[in-house]
């Protein structure tokens, strides 16, 4: 009797342990193998959200998933394998029955100019909560028989430490807020030490490494944790160190043109080569090619000078319809990414365009000027007239 007992409590209890198990498992506990994104109690309608990346060196979309919205809730299931590194992501809505599309806003804790500054996704971690009431932020009209609807995220977004990282970010690493210049190096090093986990600034590093010396920049990725540095990204900014000191502009650097052909940027037969440095979407680049065509015009023939515009235009539809629009008659060619990394070493490169260098016959740069400046062209033209920069 004591063993048929003690054998029922034992069954009873397994029963009851088992139970336990598939009750914890329906209620959505999470793989140690997944990323888990997910949305309750939201004022989103239903219809489907679409999650996605892009390319941080040409913009490109990744989709990355799609999950349906039903009674304003929602979860996205990733495979932990695919992304190893945090990377930033962003949410698309649409609403089939009424043809809305939605996009999303996050507020971060950043200043620009007095205001806020608001981004339009996070960093892709676990525990990644929407919860609460989402404000539309504002509308626009109808195109194409389709609603376009920004929303405003705050504190109903529950964030993780990577993304904390991201919207906390004090050393202006964020897109968003352009360019700041980033001179207080030991400012720089106290900061990146704090967040040592920070994919965010590893990115960042990685966006501005034309900016500092490879002292610097050993200095900043000792600071990070192993993972960060035996990352894909961290690998790509060491090979950067090693081989930046050997490379330089020459006479078969090239860049493809706008049938994708490769053309060396230098002429070696010219007395002087004039490059300039533009995008399709620098108003200033824009206002100064009519006083290139001027002085290409006017000099390039008389003093066997070759110019050449090369773009950092990551969109390559946007270049082509620019290049179209402008008419520009003299060579056209466009950044690539094993050329861009380098654009300190080989153009002198700050980050700011329009940038002009007047190249000599022996390839080496013996002129900068930057910004759009319409004494630019008169300076150019005084320099090579007197012909003493052409050996």
């Amino acid at each position: 009797m004591i063993v048929e007992f003690m054998n029922n409590r034992k069954i009873k209890k397994l029963s009851i342990l088992l139970f336990t198990i598939i009750l914890l498992a329906s209620c959505g506990l999470t793989s140690a193998d997944e990323i888990v994104i997910k949305a309750t109690n939201t004022n989103l309608p239903d219809g489907r959200i679409a999650l996605f990346t892009r390319s941080r060196k040409s913009g490109v979309i990744i989709p990355m998933d799609t999950a349906d919205v039903k009674n304003g809730s929602f979860v996205f299931r990733l495979d932990k394998a695919k992304y190893p590194q945090s990377i930033m992501v962003f949410l698309e809505h649409f609403n089939a029955k009424k043809n809305e599309r939605r996009a999303f806003q996050f507020m971060t804790n950043q200043r620009y100019k007095g205001g806020g500054v608001s981004t339009e996704g996070f960093m892709l971690e676990e525990g990644l909560t929407l919860d609460g009431s989402l404000s539309e932020d504002r509308s626009y009209p109808i195109r194409n028989g389709v609603k376009s609807i920004v929303v405003r995220v705050n504190e109903q977004l529950k964030k993780g430490r990577q993304t904390q990282a991201c919207y906390n970010d004090t050393l202006g690493f964020m897109p968003q807020i352009g360019t700041p210049s980033l001179t207080k190096i030991d400012k720089i090093k106290e900061v990146i030490k704090k967040h040592a986990y920070s994919y965010h600034y590893l990115y960042g590093l990685e966006r501005r490494i034309g900016e500092f010396s490879n002292e610097n920049l050993l200095d900043f990725f000792r600071c990070l944790d192993k993972e960060l540095q035996e990352s894909e990204t961290g690998k790509r900014l060491i090979a950067y160190v090693k081989n930046r000191k050997s490379v330089k502009l020459t006479f078969s650097t090239a860049l493809p043109n706008e049938r994708g052909q490769p053309v060396p940027i230098l002429n070696q037969d010219a007395n002087y080569n004039l490059i300039v440095l533009w995008a399709s979407w620098c108003g200033p680049c824009r206002l100064e090619i009519p006083s290139l065509k001027a002085l290409h015009k006017k000099v390039a023939k008389q003093y066997n000078l070759s110019m050449v515009s090369v773009s950092f235009d990551t969109d390559k539809s946007a270049w082509a319809n620019a290049v179209q629009k402008e008419q520009m008659p003299w060579q056209q060619l466009v950044i690539n990414e094993s050329i861009n990394v380098y654009a300190k070493e080989i153009f002198q490169y700050g980050g700011y365009i329009p940038t002009m260098l007047l190249v000599n016959k022996k390839g080496e740069i013996v002129k900068k000027m930057v910004g759009y400046d319409e004494k630019n062209n008169l300076a150019i033209e005084k320099i090579i007239s007197e012909g003493t920069i052409a050996n």
